[in-house]
């Protein structure tokens, strides 16, 4: 499901497509989230919203946005915004989607009733989280809280084999750059060891 929409990052082509998946259970709002985004993107930025038909069920879909912002610091950035289905019958869907993922927002129904239903959803996306550091080859645990724990209680090789995928994939790292917001014109603009940066897309 959504091979189309992974994320795929080429250093020869200067180029970087990633997928940020909105989680959640039906009628919390994902859909409303990327409704609101197409909105406020400037039209030359967004693409079509458009709904994709899920495997399991054709006749239910999840809702795709597609953002194209240019050259970001010479590399042509592009994201898609995905609302997974709600449905509890389409978890494989999810899990499908999941892949490859470069960011997740959780979005909680802040119904009263509706209280069990978001800790099963947060549920079910911490367990297809780990399923993916496994992907890693570190094994997890859950402690007593409730969290989510390397086996080995360290964090460093679960960072390293993550830094190891991605610099594989061709990701370009920039350290000790911090980000100083926007100038008039809608520039990006860091503070770097080599002095003020500025990025425009």
């Amino acid at each position: 499901e959504g091979k189309d929409l992974m994320a795929k990052i080429s250093s020869r082509d200067s180029q970087v497509n990633a997928r940020i998946v909105y989680w959640g259970i039906e009628g919390a709002g994902k859909t409303t989230n990327l409704r609101a985004a197409y909105t406020k993107l400037r039209p030359d930025h967004r693409g079509e919203l458009r709904v994709v038909p899920t495997r399991l069920d054709p006749s239910i879909g999840y809702e795709v946005l597609p953002i194209a912002l240019g050259d970001i610091a010479g590399v042509r950035t592009q994201i898609e915004l995905i609302a997974v289905p709600g449905p509890l019958e389409q978890a494989p869907t999810r899990k499908q989607l999941l892949d490859q993922v470069d960011g997740i927002v959780f979005v909680v129904d802040s119904q009263r009733e509706r209280i069990d239903a978001n800790i099963a959803s947060f549920e079910e996306l911490r367990q297809a989280l780990r399923a993916w550091v496994k992907g890693l080859g570190i094994e997890t645990f859950v402690g007593s809280s409730g969290r989510v724990f390397p086996k080995d209680m360290k964090s460093a090789p679960l960072l390293r084999a993550w830094l190891r995928r991605l610099r594989q994939a061709g990701v370009r790292f920039h350290v000790r750059h911090r980000w100083r917001g926007w100038d008039a014109q809608g520039a990006l603009q860091f503070e770097s060891p080599e002095g003020n940066q500025t990025v425009r897309a």
